[in-house]
């Protein structure tokens, strides 16, 4: 093995081993903990990027006194200022701009949730106007209270928020009943039995999986924000108090499937499917038809042949998987490609849908040539790029590779692009050379496979 050789597999080997060492293993997995109210964190965040999970917006929200209004003083949501915004991994709301305008010489403070904001005093004549970002949230948990001082005189007043629908919005239930795409994997629908117009609800979802006698159990957390509701609702019948200002978080079991909530503003049931017990390794399998060419000094070989792959998987925390396939091509002249790697997942951005991970690790591939069974061993790195809830919920697709450029003759390609769930559809392709003895090999592989599940352990 020559010196470059050695060169690249200590390379790929010190990749694998900082992977390692700056990764915690220990089996685990992300702590979320709700605050009493999201709304502070919402509106602190300075460059938020979601996809607006519904059309309402703004213009479906009124601005109205609570109680006495102070005379002189009109409040109005700014047009076109709605964005929408997430909050960790499972709670999206929107805010908006509330401007506020007051006479000539007003001046005073703003309240609102928990921020302090100032009411400058215009000296030039013209009408005082203040600005500041508020979450589109019915109800007085979501008031805005004012001080206003005004010749001499201090005036105090409440403005709230009220869910007044479009009318477009408001005859179509599925924009007002939202579903994150956290709950894409879990089979979450949101069945209404009894809904107001005026009322609009979110669910996000997270799972979890819990220790348990013999395995790891499932759970799933959901997280309701009812719009407008009392700080109570009933869950099958029992009272329960929020969890943070108007959102209920649940942990839920595979059994029942569904859970009922129930307010003066509706009556919904959330359906969901998890497994009663979840496993941390898993062992699939994909076969399908592959243009097959091999080039050697023995032979020039351009055929179609099957090619199984076996996938295997093993979880060590949300973001981390230790992964494995094995690749054989069905033809007189096949190869067994093997591959293991730590699988890791960097960052997500696209609100939470599009992943970059990075997978280190190496491969051992076996062939015959010229009469013997040769053994190759390479350290080529792989990238991943995952977008979830593609064309369908539940669905994802991935581009991927792993690279091993040409280095005194060998290298190793392998691209692959995929479409699905537990049940996928691939076109791959894998591509390696190798130079033995002064005499060069080439390989290819390029076709599309379906794969499934074999079995969890």
């Amino acid at each position: 093995m020559s010196f470059r050789q050695w060169v690249g597999i200590c390379f790929g080997v010190l990749l694998v081993a900082i992977g390692f060492c700056v990764t915690p293993l220990t089996a685990s997995a992300t702590q979320h903990r709700l605050p009493p109210s999201v709304f502070p964190e919402l509106l602190s965040e300075t460059v938020p990027f979601v996809f607006a999970p519904s059309d309402i917006d703004e213009r479906d929200f009124q601005v109205s006194w609570l109680g006495g209004p102070i005379g002189g003083i009109r409040g109005s949501l700014v047009p076109g200022s709605g964005d929408w915004v997430r909050y960790d991994t499972s709670i999206v709301l929107e805010r908006a701009l509330l401007k506020i305008e007051g006479q000539p010489g007003d001046s005073g403070v703003l309240e609102y949730s928990g921020g302090i904001h100032q009411w400058p005093l215009v000296e030039d004549g013209k009408a005082s106007i203040v600005e500041i970002p508020v979450i589109l949230s019915s109800g007085r948990q979501n008031s805005i209270r004012m001080r206003i001082k005004r010749a001499g005189k201090e005036f105090e007043g409440v403005l709230l928020l009220s869910f007044e629908p479009r009318p477009e919005i408001a005859s179509d239930v599925h924009e007002r009943l939202i579903r994150d795409p956290s709950c894409s994997k879990y089979g979450v629908e949101i069945e209404p039995l009894r809904l107001r117009k005026k009322m609009f609800a979110f669910v996000g979802c997270r799972f979890v999986r819990l220790p348990a006698k013999g395995g790891t159990r499932a759970n799933l957390e959901v997280f309701v924000y009812w719009d407008g509701g009392e700080k109570t609702i009933q869950v099958n019948g029992s009272e329960v108090d929020q969890s943070s200002q108007s959102i209920w978080h649940f942990g839920l079991a595979s059994y029942p499937g569904k859970i009922r909530l129930t307010s003066p503003q509706g009556d919904l049931v959330v359906h969901y499917r998890i497994p009663e017990e979840v496993h941390r390794g898993f062992i699939g399998v994909g076969i399908g038809p592959y243009l097959y060419s091999v080039q050697d000094s023995a032979d020039d070989i351009h055929s179609v042949a099957p090619l199984a792959t076996l996938y295997a998987s093993y979880f060590i925390k949300e973001t981390i998987r230790v992964v494995a396939f094995n690749a054989i091509s069905g033809h007189r002249r096949f190869y067994n490609d093997f591959g293991l790697y730590l699988w890791m997942e960097q960052f997500r951005f696209l609100d939470q849908r599009l992943a970059i991970n990075l997978l280190l690790g190496a491969n051992f591939t076996v062939f015959p040539f010229q009469g013997s069974t040769r053994f190759r061993f390479n350290v080529p790195q792989g990238v991943e790029v995952t977008y979830t809830d593609a064309f369908v919920r539940g669905k994802n697709f991935s581009v991927g590779s792993f690279l091993y450029p040409v280095i005194e003759g060998r290298s190793y390609y392998n691209l692959w692009l995929r479409w699905g769930g537990s049940v996928f559809g691939e076109v791959n392709y894998i591509a390696w050379s190798d130079r033995i003895d002064q005499q060069d090999i080439r390989t290819s592989s390029l076709g599309v496979s379906i794969g499934f599940p074999l079995t969890g352990f």
